[in-house]
């Protein structure tokens, strides 16, 4: 997902007042927003995959049982369709309940460390 993406935050620019304090505040408004989102989007492709994975194995490993006999054909998409309505609901209420959180994406870092080394100057 591209940044840019994370960028339509709705809520009006600061305007007034001590610049600096309304900026900072902004700013980790925004990447409070920014971080939800991201959250959500990833929730979203994670739980599309895990479903369609888990239909894509039945296929592979069951598909000839119903490739040439239409009653099973039809249980088969009476059973598929219901996995996509359960996973697309319980996709809705995850997402319900990420909403309801302040989230800040703790990125990853990593701190070098260089002890007892001697510098020496050129």
């Amino acid at each position: 997902m591209r940044e840019s993406e994370y960028n339509d935050d709705p809520r009006p620019k600061p305007s007034g007042g001590n610049v600096r304090v309304i900026l900072k505040r902004d700013n980790e408004e925004k990447y409070k927003y920014q971080s939800k989102k991201r959250l959500t989007t990833n929730i979203h492709k994670k739980f599309t995959t895990t479903m369609i994975g888990a239909l894509a194995a039945f296929e592979k490993h069951f598909g000839h049982i119903w490739e040439n006999d239409p009653r099973w054909r039809d249980t088969w998409e009476n059973a598929r369709t219901e996995v996509l309505d359960v996973g697309n609901k319980n996709l809705r209420a995850a997402e319900q309940e990420i909403s309801e959180y302040t989230i800040t994406w703790d990125r990853h870092t990593t701190e070098f460390r260089f002890d007892n080394i001697t510098r020496k100057d050129k």
